[in-house]
């Protein structure tokens, strides 16, 4: 059958990648967005206003670019993404945050149910931003694929609660979410209301069966890569020099900065150093503790990636909840062994392109930095297989794998259950 997708997507969710897979697979049909850089006024002000002038802000938006995807087959809403970008910088708390998302999911998802999908024979959407277009859908007859981008909200808020606890005094002001359960009942519904759930990582789908969703009708998609431009490769560790332990993204108990921070606190002195690499989202005590042991360099542009890789030996990313996090492939085609875990979501193989250890475990992560520090051939092993293996992950294999997904699926029983109480 061949397919003709269209793919909704509130954000610029890893560079639009679902979007130029199917592309470059000739089965995108359109792609509905909130804002984009190649229409409208972030079009115009990318061609006359310089980068380096540009507020953060709007720079940002100017540059998301879903390229290689004709401009013709890109329809956007910029008058609600500007509102919707205005919602979240005002936003300070959980719950200011998780109301802005549901306003913006309801929203988005009736723009482009109301727009039409044209020639489209099947939808292509995003967990909390997919309700409405999935029900337009299925009144259609047009077939609905739900991605389901990180462990449900009931998960995560759970996970969290109980990072909390183990880290008293790091979590912001504001940071418990009371609305939590209006975010897993949209999600439940959006369940529902698709034939097909994709998801990154077997961690999602066990997450999503544990809450009653069959097995049936969710199929495990690992993410694609963009290696276009390139990633440098790390040359790999210095002779006589401490281990160079990188860990990207934002830093705060979701992702497991306590534990690595633990973890290097305890490492012997000029065995290694860690570095972390994003936006600091816990308090300022908590932010002199992990300072102790990782230096915190704050965000950094996307641009800049890939000389923090290449200058890097090892990454570390011991999250509690992901969907399958893409910062772990990015690594791997840099060549450094990955010591992640489960619930990171990664494509990473135990003992083979680095480490698969428990959430919580800073000891074992402590473990096996060292081992690293100490066996050359260990690290280099490891590093020519993550090279190897994420190569298996291009977008132009994610783009098949998904179509294969699509026409693989059995319908799932209509009267299953889903979401346990």
């Amino acid at each position: 059958m061949k397919h003709h997708v269209a793919v909704a997507v509130l954000g610029a969710r890893l560079h639009y990648a679902a979007a130029r897979a199917l592309n470059d697979a000739n089965a995108l049909e359109q792609l509905y967005t909130d804002i984009c850089a190649v229409r409208g006024w972030p079009s115009l002000l990318r061609s006359i206003w310089p980068a380096s002038l540009m507020p953060s802000g709007l720079k940002a938006l100017t540059q998301r670019v879903p390229e290689g995807i004709s401009r013709s087959r890109v329809t956007t809403f910029d008058s609600f993404g500007l509102e919707y970008a205005r919602r979240r910088r005002r936003a300070r708390t959980a719950s200011e945050t998780t109301e802005t998302y549901l306003w913006g999911g309801r929203t988005f998802a009736g723009l482009v149910a109301d727009a039409g999908l044209g020639d489209a024979n099947a939808v292509y959407a995003f967990n909390t931003a997919a309700l409405e277009l999935l029900v337009t859908a299925r009144q259609r007859g047009v077939y609905s694929v739900l991605e389901q981008t990180i462990a449900p909200a009931a998960c995560e808020d759970a996970l969290l609660r109980e990072e909390a606890e183990r880290f008293p005094g790091w979590a912001p002001e504001g940071f418990e979410n009371p609305d939590v359960e209006q975010l897993a009942s949209r999600e439940c519904a959006e369940w529902h209301a698709s034939d097909h759930i994709l998801c990154g990582s077997a961690f999602v789908r066990d997450a999503l069966t544990g809450l009653g969703v069959p097995s049936i009708k969710i199929t495990v998609v690992p993410y694609g890569l963009d290696v276009r431009p390139g990633i440098p490769q790390t040359p790999g560790p210095i002779a006589g020099s401490a281990l160079r332990v990188l860990y990207v993204g934002a830093v705060g108990l979701r992702k497991g900065i306590g534990d690595l921070a633990n973890a290097m606190g305890d490492i012997p002195e000029n065995t290694a150093s860690a570095r972390a690499v994003g936006s600091i989202l816990v308090t300022e005590r908590a932010r002199e503790r992990i300072g102790r042991s990782v230096s915190l360099a704050g965000a950094a542009a996307r641009s800049a990636m890939p000389l923090e890789y290449a200058r890097s030996d090892v990454f570390v990313l011991p999250s509690i909840c992901e969907g399958s996090a893409l910062a772990c492939y990015e690594a791997m085609a840099a060549g450094l062994p990955v010591i992640t875990t489960p619930n990171a979501g990664s494509i990473v193989r135990d003992g083979i392109d680095g480490y698969i250890v428990p959430i919580r475990s800073p000891e074992r992560i402590r473990e096996h930095i060292c081992e690293l520090a100490m066996d050359d051939k260990k690290w280099r092993e490891m590093s020519c297989n993550a090279r190897r293996h994420v190569a298996d992950h291009s977008l132009k294999t994610y783009g098949k794998r998904i179509l294969s997904a699509l026409d693989q699926h059995q319908d799932a029983q209509p009267e299953s259950q889903v979401c346990n109480d």
